[in-house]
C-alpha cells in the first residue's frame, strides 16, 4: 500500500534537480509519535525511490531528498534543507533527525 503520492507542486533544487512535494494518502504515526494524516503535505523528493512506502519514515517542512538517497529506516526528518548521497556517505545540512 502506498502511504504518499507525488504532487504537482515542484521546485528545482540548487543542483538543478526537479523535486516533487509529497502528500500522505493514509494516516499513520511516525516512530517519534508524530501524527501524519491523509492529505497532509510533506517535504520534497526527486522520485518515490527516495522515501519508503513500507516504514514510518516521513519528510516534513522543506525537507529534500534526491539522487540515490533513500529513507528506508524509520526517522522523522524535519526542516532539512539538502540531502545528497554517494555510495559511501550521506551529506546533509540543516537536518533534524530522530531515529531509534
Amino acid at each position: 500500500m502506498k502511504k504518499y503520492e507525488l504532487t504537482a507542486e515542484k521546485k528545482i533544487n540548487w543542483l538543478g534537480r526537479e523535486l516533487f512535494q509529497i502528500r500522505a494518502l493514509i494516516s499513520f504515526e511516525t516512530i517519534t509519535g508524530e501524527e501524519v494524516k491523509a492529505g497532509d503535505l510533506g517535504g520534497y523528493v526527486e522520485s518515490e525511490n527516495n522515501l519508503s512506502h513500507e516504514e514510518k519514515a516521513w519528510l516534513s517542512g522543506n525537507a529534500e531528498v534526491w539522487g540515490n538517497a533513500k529513507l528506508p529506516m524509520e526517522p522523522l526528518l524535519s526542516s532539512m534543507n539538502t540531502s545528497s548521497v554517494n555510495p559511501f556517505f550521506i551529506s546533509v545540512s540543516s537536518l533534524s533527525f530522530i531515529a531509534t
